[in-house]
């Protein structure tokens, strides 16, 4: 008798099948000639390969530091912080929802080191969404929003409604979002600075009308006309962000030298807050109200002494030579006791209105009061008795 084979139970038997033939060529494989995907865009995200080559272009040392303590005791949260220990110069980056806070860091730091000159730029992740949403409610000519439509639209599921507000508020939209390719640093910071600016509103005042069938646009572009930049008011240096393309910030990141990160900070209105022009500066002081020499020359003394340096300079430049620059330019014209802008002179001011320089202005007048202030207004004008 033969042997008996082995079985082994529940195991099914061993049948290999060989692998499929694989074709080289996709059109075999697929049936259609498929092509590889493209790589997505990663797109450009701003951090500290950002932030270091911009200090460095401002003369100071990029430090890699998120925390700075002021003389409060509190640790303070910053994007970055530059040191320029040659002209005692120390420039905090910050991201705080509310001007007013960097503010206060500006002056808790300054108070516990009051050797130095402690300067701040605000990163602005958005741009002035009231400004923008109010040129586009006012170039659009809407009156209201039907929200009924938008309702019933919404119901239907049809794109017509939606289509339409897109093509309406899209400059708006591309204003606020800017570059798609461009990562902050921080989307928690952004949606703090969107919050920080909505919560500015008077909504008491938009909401005031009944809202069940349409939302009035006329009080919401009276509201948005309340909306200031506080930055400026406060003589901070804001940093337009949301401005920047990822181009550009991919440039600086990979840049050798430091030409590409000065280049961005000229083309953005940035770099002359640090280092002011010493004609620009005189004109602005004169367009602010500071009408005679002993203002203007105790102006700019102030600028140099806060860690200001014009024309890339620590000296205080020549005023007779600056004015007569400008008078010779047509741009101001003097009395026998006060200077005051031309009209050109006020049409070249108009054009730098909104540029992050301006805050320079805003700075100085804060800290000499004297000169084109309200109290010296009405300190002139306050009836005699």
């Amino acid at each position: 008798m033969g042997k008996k084979k082995k079985r082994h139970k529940g195991r099914p038997a061993h049948n290999p099948v060989p692998p499929p033939r694989v074709s080289p060529i996709p059109s075999v494989n697929a049936g259609t000639v498929t092509t590889p995907k493209e790589p997505e865009d990663p797109g450009v995200t701003i951090d500290g390969s950002f932030w270091r080559p911009l200090l460095s272009a401002l003369e100071t040392r990029p430090m890699g530091q998120q925390k700075i303590r002021g003389a409060s005791g509190i640790d303070h949260q910053v994007v970055d912080v530059g040191v320029d220990e040659i002209r005692n110069r120390v420039i905090l980056i910050t991201d705080t929802p509310e001007p007013k806070a960097s503010a206060f860091i500006q002056s808790d730091v300054q108070q516990l080191y009051p050797q130095k000159k402690v300067i701040v730029a605000r990163t602005l992740l958005l741009p002035n969404v009231a400004r923008h949403l109010k040129t586009t409610i006012e170039s659009t000519g809407l009156k209201f929003l039907d929200l009924r439509a938008i309702k019933a639209a919404g119901e239907r599921k049809t794109d017509d409604l939606s289509e339409a507000l897109k093509a309406k508020f899209a400059p708006l939209l591309e204003a606020v979002f800017g570059d798609k390719r461009l990562h902050n640093h921080s989307a928690g910071a952004y949606l703090m600075q969107l919050i920080s600016q909505l919560g500015a509103l008077n909504w008491s005042g938009i909401l005031s009308e009944d809202v069940k069938d349409r939302l009035l646009l006329e009080p919401l572009v009276k509201a948005l006309d309340e909306v200031t930049d506080i930055d400026a008011q406060l003589g901070l240096c804001p940093l337009p962000i949301h401005a920047l393309g990822a181009d550009e910030v991919e440039n600086v990141k990979t840049a050798a030298g430091l030409l590409q990160a000065r280049e961005l900070l000229e083309r953005h209105g940035i770099w002359e807050y640090f280092f002011p022009k010493s004609d620009e500066l005189v004109l602005g002081l004169v367009d602010r109200g500071f009408v005679d020499g002993a203002q203007l020359k105790t102006a700019l003394t102030v600028a140099s002494e806060r860690g200001h340096l014009i024309d890339e300079k620590e000296t205080i430049p020549d005023l007779p030579a600056t004015l007569a620059k400008l008078k010779e330019q047509g741009l101001t014209v003097e009395g026998e006791h006060s200077v005051t802008t031309t009209v050109a002179g006020r049409e070249t001011r108009t054009l730098v209105k909104f540029k992050p320089k301006e805050s320079l202005l805003t700075k100085i007048q804060n800290l000499v009061p004297w000169a084109g202030s309200a109290i010296k207004y009405l300190l002139e004008h306050w009836p005699k008795h």
